[in-house]
């Protein structure tokens, strides 16, 4: 048997127990057009937060460059 085989058996072994152990999912995946409303609104928030962190970074390094002395 080769390597590959062995870590393929291995896999399948680990996959049947994590189905055992977890039989349905916690979150069903829909189509495209019909998104989970709970995923939708944290991807919003999510990107409202880093684009307020990205904001701030950028402002406190522009009056970082603007104090230094030339």
């Amino acid at each position: 048997m080769t390597d590959y085989e062995k870590e393929r058996l291995l896999f399948e072994k680990y996959l049947e127990e994590f189905r055992e152990k977890y039989p349905q999912p916690e979150l069903t995946l829909t189509s495209r057009g019909n998104p989970d409303p709970r995923l939708v609104e944290l991807v919003r928030l999510l990107a409202r937060k880093a684009a307020r962190e990205y904001l701030e970074s950028e402002k406190k390094a522009r009056s970082a460059d603007s104090s230094k002395p030339m």
